[in-house]
């Protein structure tokens, strides 16, 4: 097996991260109002849909100024975010929360790491992350993220990124027929 972080060829200018994704996830969309379409909604629908888990290979290194061992934040992020909206939208495909494009999302990333402890350290509590430790992704440097990348690598990929994310969508016809 080839480590995740290494380019394939010597074309390759991008690196990936194999990473185990925990994802929430909201659908939002406005209520149908017969006011002009100018003004903001006043009222949105939420749906929550259960979390899902599941391994997606994240772009860690886009610019090929980078070396291959440094991350790039905006990138990983930036497929971190797509890679989760891909999933969305396809968990929704065949659904009235079906969406081509979101209007908008939000997105809070935490690194969840398994046997660590949390802030919630009871007994009951060990099978669930929140009762495990965590570390925002947000404001993280490139440095600090390499970091916690590598030590997913070095932990045997037994910890995971949990992902939250609020995705807006525009009311689709079956959608307004169904709460309109």
């Amino acid at each position: 097996m080839t480590t995740p972080t290494t380019p394939t060829s010597f074309l390759d200018l991008h690196t990936h991260q194999l990473l185990l994704i925990h994802l929430h996830f909201t659908i939002h969309w406005p209520a149908t109002t017969k006011q002009p379409t100018t003004q903001q909604p006043a009222t949105y629908y939420s749906q929550k849909f259960d979390p899902v888990a599941f391994a997606a290979d994240i772009l860690t290194t886009r610019n090929p100024s980078f070396s291959p061992d440094e991350i790039n934040p905006n990138a990983f992020l930036e497929s971190l975010d797509e890679t989760c909206l891909a999933r969305i939208h396809a968990l929704t495909k065949y659904t009235m929360y079906r969406f081509a494009q979101p209007v908008d999302y939000q997105a809070e990333r935490w690194f969840v790491w398994h046997g660590a402890p949390g802030h919630n350290n009871s007994e009951a509590a060990d099978s669930r992350d929140d009762a495990t430790g965590r570390v925002g992704i947000r404001g993280l440097s490139a440095a600090e993220l390499e970091m916690q990348l590598r030590m997913v690598r070095l932990r045997g990929y037994r910890d995971w990124v949990r992902v939250e994310m609020q995705v807006v969508i525009e009311t689709g016809r079956e959608l307004g027929r169904r709460v309109g």
